[in-house]
């Protein structure tokens, strides 16, 4: 395994092992305990263009849970200020960046102490989808289906730490 693992490519050993997991939305058989996990998930906002969108979605974050929101402008800030502020979770802040190598920048230098924190798990998901890939159809499908697969329910998202918990 560590041979495949250190030479493979990551999609095929994805396809080859069968490394699907399919969760449901409703809350699985298997409890983790996730309440005594310190959670983080970190959002990067590239425009306002998809600011309700992802509203909607960020009611599924469990309400023990830190949220961090990346934005690239004052006034994007203070838009998402107030437009996020029925969130129900542990912690929202919202951070200004530079806006330097897409996405990627945010993460790795804009959010980078919180990942030297005490986070038991750390998630991260951003807004705008670049379609110069040629395995993507539509960004409307890949946003939904990205969305989809982190924050689709609040009980999808403990099924999906219930996974990390008893998978170690």
């Amino acid at each position: 395994y560590r041979t495949i693992l250190r030479l493979g490519k990551p999609r095929s050993i994805y396809e080859l092992f069968h490394l699907d997991y399919f969760l449901p939305e409703t809350k699985n058989a298997v409890e983790a305990n996730s309440c005594k996990k310190k959670i983080a998930l970190i959002l990067h906002m590239d425009t306002n263009k998809f600011c309700e969108y992802c509203h909607d979605y960020l009611h599924s974050i469990p309400e023990y849970a830190d949220l961090y929101i990346t934005v690239t402008s004052n006034e994007q800030k203070e838009h998402l200020e107030n437009l996020y502020a029925d969130i129900k979770c542990n912690k929202l802040e919202i951070r200004q960046v530079e806006e330097r190598g897409f996405y990627i920048y945010s993460l790795l230098i804009g959010a980078r102490d919180i990942f030297t924190s005490d986070y038991d798990y750390v998630g991260f998901i951003h807004d705008d989808i670049s379609l110069d890939r040629t395995d993507i159809d539509s960004e409307e499908g890949y946003r939904e289906n990205m969305f989809n697969c982190m924050l689709k329910t609040k009980d999808y998202i403990e099924n999906i730490i219930a996974v990390f918990e008893n998978n170690k």
